[in-house]
This record gives C-alpha cells, sequence and structure tokens, in this order.
C-alpha cells in the first residue's frame, strides 16, 4: 500500500513538472480606456488604465498575477447652503484629481483555452487624491483650497477576454470603492463603475 501510495505521488509530480515544462512563464501588459460613473455628484469623466500581468505554469490562462494604475479627473459644481454667509448659500467648483495604484488576481471563470474567456478580478487599490475647490458668494470669492490624501480601496472587474492577433481583446466592467473623510470632501466614499475596452499583449 505504501509503495502504491509513493508511485502515485511520483507519478502527480512528473505530470506536474511536465505541465510546468511544457506551459512557460508568459507576461500580459495591457492598456485599457472608458468612461468613468462615480457614485456621487461627480461628473462623468474618462479613465485610462494600464496593467501587468503574469501568468505562471502550470495554471496557464487560469490564474493571472496582476499590478495597474488608472487615472480620472472628475469634477462638481454646485451650490450649497451656509447660514454664515449673507445669501445663506455658496457657489463652489470642485476639481479632483485621482489615481489609482494596486495588485490583486485575475481568475479565468470558463475554459482558459476557448476564443473567448470570462473572468473575475479582485484586489485591493491605493487611492492617491488631489481635491481643489473655489468657492464664492454675494460676488466675493473664497479662493483656493487644496488637500492631498491617501485611502485603501477595492477593485473588482467581470470581463471577457477575445483572443486576437499577439494578444487579446478586453472588455471589462469595472467597480472601484473607497471610503474618504477629506476636509473638503467630508465623509463620502469614491465608489465609481468604469465599462473598459482595452488591448493586452501576451508576451
Amino acid at each position: 500500500m505504501g509503495a502504491l501510495m509513493i508511485r502515485t505521488a511520483t507519478l502527480f509530480g512528473l505530470m506536474f513538472s511536465a505541465s510546468a515544462m511544457a506551459e512557460p512563464t508568459s507576461f500580459v501588459l495591457g492598456l485599457h480606456a472608458g468612461p468613468t460613473f462615480a457614485l456621487t455628484p461627480l461628473n462623468i469623466t474618462a479613465l485610462p488604465r494600464l496593467t501587468l500581468g503574469v501568468e505562471l505554469p502550470p495554471a496557464q490562462r487560469r490564474i493571472r498575477l496582476w499590478a495597474g494604475a488608472a487615472w480620472a479627473p472628475p469634477q462638481e459644481s454646485g451650490s450649497a447652503d451656509d447660514a454664515r454667509v449673507g445669501s445663506g448659500s455658496f457657489d463652489y467648483t470642485l476639481k479632483q484629481q485621482e489615481l489609482l495604484v494596486g495588485g490583486g488576481i485575475a481568475i479565468a471563470i470558463t475554459r482558459p483555452d476557448a476564443p473567448v474567456v470570462f473572468d473575475l478580478e479582485l484586489g485591493p487599490q491605493v487611492f492617491l487624491l488631489e481635491s481643489r475647490v473655489n468657492g464664492s458668494a454675494d460676488g466675493q470669492e473664497f479662493g483656493e483650497h487644496r488637500e492631498v490624501y491617501a485611502r485603501i480601496g477595492v477593485l473588482g472587474a467581470l470581463g471577457l477576454r477575445i483572443q486576437a492577433g499577439p494578444g487579446e481583446v478586453a472588455v471589462q466592467a469595472m467597480m472601484t470603492a473607497s471610503a474618504l473623510n477629506g476636509r473638503i470632501t467630508g465623509p463620502t466614499h469614491s465608489a465609481a463603475i468604469t465599462p473598459l475596452v482595452g488591448y493586452r499583449l501576451v508576451l
């Protein structure tokens, strides 16, 4: 019995090694873009995203480790009530720069060797934000206030990849979110949904 178990373990080891040798490590470089829809009053803006991934044997095309960065410049204009000003309200314009940096894992949820593959992407993100706000009331400018800070959040994306040439066309529905509590923005969040289209070069 013991000899049989040893032989079985040896056989699986040889199969694993052969699979690893047959499937070399691949690198994936991707560029994506799409409109980002904030789940706050911030306006719709374009979001480019750059990713670098690696596929490790023997799980070729099934699991990818990735790192990436995305950037968006959303804005918001409006008015708010404030009893401290003579008119009882003031106008403001908020301009925000958002840089999202992070990594994670992408898992193929359908056959990874098919021409069209559905996948799920998850990972933590660092939200680096710069907020600039200008306000005025009764024709008087308040001047500009600036704040820079960072928060930890998450990224999740459901997508599909279609084999094309030396790589793949990628279509994703991505959601990002982080709790915010800035001096300018107050307690809020940065949740947004972004449909993305791009191309990934598999090296």
